[in-house]
């Protein structure tokens, strides 16, 4: 019966400790499109996602940061763009949409559910969040 129980705590702690990476990843994709719908810079965003959750190692994480615009003659918006510069702030207008794409290699911690992992032999899971705002 031990043998049972400790896989259903590993289990337990894995799974938690994975959906704890995944809302932290998500506070700070959240934290990153903040900053741009304000006028940060790539760069900026880049800090300002470093420092919003350091027990996420951003040498794992893969960013992501787009606009787009809203077409008044067809009351559509436009293709996804990326993020570039302009004068100092980032290049969205007013009412465009600024969307955070952020991708992070968690590290499985027990290795007893490779089934969980993206590689065969289990170690690592992706993880994604994505957000999008209104430029201001």
């Amino acid at each position: 019966m031990l043998p049972v129980l400790l896989v259903i705590l590993f289990g337990i702690i894995e799974v938690g400790v994975l959906a704890r990476d995944a809302a932290a990843l998500n506070a700070v994709a959240r934290e990153g499109v903040r900053a741009a719908v304000v006028g940060a810079t790539p760069s900026a965003i880049d800090a300002r996602i470093q420092i919003s959750d350091p027990r996420l190692d951003s040498d794992q994480m893969i960013t992501l940061y787009e606009r787009r615009s809203f077409n008044e003659q067809t009351q559509t918006f436009g293709e996804w763009t990326a993020l570039g510069t302009s004068q100092g702030v980032n290049d969205a207008v007013n009412g465009d949409q600024i969307r955070v794409t952020l991708q992070y290699q968690h590290q499985t911690i027990t290795g007893l559910f490779p089934g969980m992992s993206d590689e065969p032999g289990g170690g690592t899971k992706t993880v994604r969040a994505s957000v999008t705002m209104r430029r201001e």
